[in-house]
């Protein structure tokens, strides 16, 4: 797992990491910390550990990628309702109710998870059912932190869950943490889920990498030195330059994507053809500074033309920048990345450190962490709907069959359209509607998040009404059809 995060043991580690906090903040994570322990701390999760210990990482992590005192607290209780006797109306009197809100929401979108199949179709439905059905972005990123702490225990389940947690680690939340620019969340998802779902290719590259890194130790350390000194030489003051090693999820993706034909078994060969398994990040101040970088480095190393991506001109969908280039250094290539320290903060932590990091360098500190919240909110309503090409889930609704199949429909859709979308003969057939347990009239408007029973006869029973009763456009093409045979 990566580094950063590293498990949380105690309250006083966690007040560590939250030390910009004001005094009031950490009083809450102090209250928190105490609530939660006081009903948690002898729950056990499979492996033995207490939920107490589980809802100590969530909370670190999200300290780790600087999110606001409300989300580090919500990640500290955000197994109370489920796990404990406690009501949510008590945490809204204890807390508050933001941080109900995002407990309640959290809780909601753990039930909802149980009941997605295996089906990539389902996966990616329940996807942009989670992204679209949350108000507030904190609880999809604390949910994300939930996801990470939960797949590095993922061994202690038997095999079929361990599977289906994994083909959702990978399927479901990893893509949404790439969304959300959260690549520290998203390595950690992508990698252990691999491994789980692919051990015998999450080994050949596993295996290869560490090679790699070991062999080449000390040429590493040389060629990082000799950045530095030719950054030094220049009079780039300022600087960070930090080693990224190529996530192993990642490896495969690109080695299937470039050296491997269609329906080709991964192989050593194959793996040895990667050439961007150390990275190098130069981190400076500037955007100008950048482009100086990538002008020293073309002048001093060999470089590779068709290698070159410039993701500062043209930023990737979810926003992020850095210029890429590899470079050969004594017989071996390397990546360098070169980006602002902002940059660097948005692409490894999310918009929410991003916007963190403004604060701090607008000298504004602690007290500024309430404020980034409607930065966030803004944030999710603009890039996340715009840039990341989800825009026609805006206008969807996500509804469940009685079994957990995930229906995507249009706005407006009512039991009716719903049959539809499962099978045409279950519309014609269709002679009633029950939603969440309860009937409802054929005018009823479904809701995201809904369970949906069809109730059908034993012949068809299709009405001109039928049309005033939907709204989906492939709803009313099918009963149209229905009405001119029969007619």
């Amino acid at each position: 797992m990566d580094k950063t995060l590293e498990p949380t043991e105690s309250l006083s580690e966690l007040l560590i990491l939250v030390s910009s906090y004001t005094d009031e903040q950490k009083e809450l994570i102090r209250s928190a910390y105490n609530y939660a322990n006081k009903r948690l701390s002898n729950e056990k999760r499979l492996g033995g550990s207490s939920y107490m210990e589980h809802a100590l990482n969530v909370a670190g992590y999200l300290a780790k990628i600087d999110l606001d005192p409300i989300s580090v607290a919500s990640g500290l209780l955000h197994d109370v309702i489920d796990k404990s006797e406690t009501t949510l109306d008590e945490i809204d009197k204890e807390f508050g109710t933001d941080i109900a809100f995002i407990v309640d929401g959290l809780s909601t979108m753990r039930k909802m998870s149980q009941n997605t199949s295996k089906n990539e179709k389902e996966m990616a439905n329940f996807k942009n059912l989670i992204f679209n059905a949350t108000e507030d972005i904190r609880v999809l990123i604390v949910r994300l932190a939930e996801k990470v702490d939960n797949i590095s225990t993922i061994g202690v389940l038997d095999h079929d869950k361990m599977v289906d947690s994994a083909n959702k680690a990978l399927n479901i939340y990893a893509p949404l943490a790439e969304y959300l620019n959260l690549a520290v969340f998203q390595r950690v998802l992508e990698d252990e889920a691999f491994k789980v779902l692919l051990p015998y290719e999450y080994q050949i590259i596993n295996d290869y990498i560490a090679s790699f890194f070991t062999e080449r130790h000390d040429q590493i350390d040389e060629y990082t030195k000799y950045l530095s000194d030719l950054l030094q030489s220049y009079n780039i003051s300022n600087f960070e330059i930090k080693a990224r090693r190529k996530g192993i999820f990642s490896a495969f993706k690109k080695i299937k994507g470039k050296y491997l034909k269609p329906g080709e078994k991964l192989n050593i060969e194959a793996v040895r053809k990667l050439p961007d398994l150390f990275a190098s990040r130069i981190i400076v101040d500037t955007v100008e500074q950048c482009y100086v970088v990538l002008g020293l480095l073309n002048s001093v190393f060999e470089t590779f033309t068709d290698e070159f991506d410039d993701y500062i001109a043209n930023p990737k969908a979810n926003g992020y920048k850095s210029i890429h280039t590899l470079l050969s250094f004594k017989g071996t290539v390397f990546e360098a990345q070169i980006r602002t320290k902002e940059m660097h903060e948005l692409n490894e932590f999310g918009p929410a450190s991003h916007i963190a990091y403004k604060l701090k360098s607008a000298g504004k500190g602690a007290e500024g962490s309430y404020t980034w919240t409607k930065d966030l909110v803004k944030w999710q309503g603009n890039t996340a709907k715009d840039n990341f090409k989800i825009k026609a889930f805006s206008e969807s609704i996500f509804v469940f069959s009685p079994k957990g199949t995930v229906v995507r429909l249009d706005k407006g859709s009512k039991p009716l359209d719903f049959a539809f979308k499962i099978h045409t003969t279950l519309g014609y057939k269709y002679i009633g509607a029950k939603v969440n347990g309860k009937m409802v009239n054929m005018n009823h408007e479904l809701q995201t998040g809904d369970i949906v029973e069809i109730i059908t006869g034993s012949k068809e029973n299709v009405t001109l009404d039928w049309l005033k009763s939907v709204q989906m456009t492939e709803t009313k093409s099918r009963i149209r059809r229905k009405l001119n045979r029969v007619n």
